[in-house]
């Protein structure tokens, strides 16, 4: 069954990439190899992917000002790379994009803005072709207030 279907994520990973992509030898590839790869043809194929979350830490430019409530939610969304390891060759697919629906920010100790879950904990992650990732902690990319459900309240 994995084989079929490590075949067949190959296939929809090779429409995106100039690089050649062969199968490799099934009995050298890792087993987490082909789950990335499974993973990233389903998002490629437009599939969302739900995950739990617990804080995300943000690195903060001091010249960048930033006012924060703490008392607020807010909406983040952040890029990341998508690749993948096919034969010991690393090929970047582009980007995915995972959205936290509800977070509270509060400073941390090392001067990191950390965002924990407010009224859930879920990340949403998607394929975004057209986003380039984040670079390294300067995150998040995009924020806003989060939508207020007043059942939840």
């Amino acid at each position: 069954m994995f084989v079929y279907r490590y075949i067949r994520a190959l296939t929809i990973i090779q429409t995106l990439t100039p690089v050649p992509l062969t199968v490799p030898d099934l009995e050298s590839v890792e087993k987490s190899d082909i789950l990335d790869a499974i993973r990233a043809a389903a998002l490629i194929e437009g599939k969302t992917f739900i995950h739990e979350w617990n804080e995300l830490r943000m690195e903060l430019d001091p010249e960048d000002a930033l006012y924060v409530a703490e008392h607020d939610h807010y909406e983040f969304a952040v890029p990341q790379p998508l690749t993948i390891n096919v034969g010991g060759q690393e090929i970047d697919l582009g980007t995915v994009e995972l959205v936290m629906l509800s977070a509270r920010l509060e400073a941390g100790d090392d001067g990191t803005l950390v965002a924990r879950p407010h009224l859930n904990n879920t990340i949403h992650e998607t394929f975004a072709p057209d986003t380039e990732p984040a670079p390294g902690l300067r995150l998040p990319v995009r924020s806003r207030p989060a939508a207020t459900d007043e059942r939840a309240t």
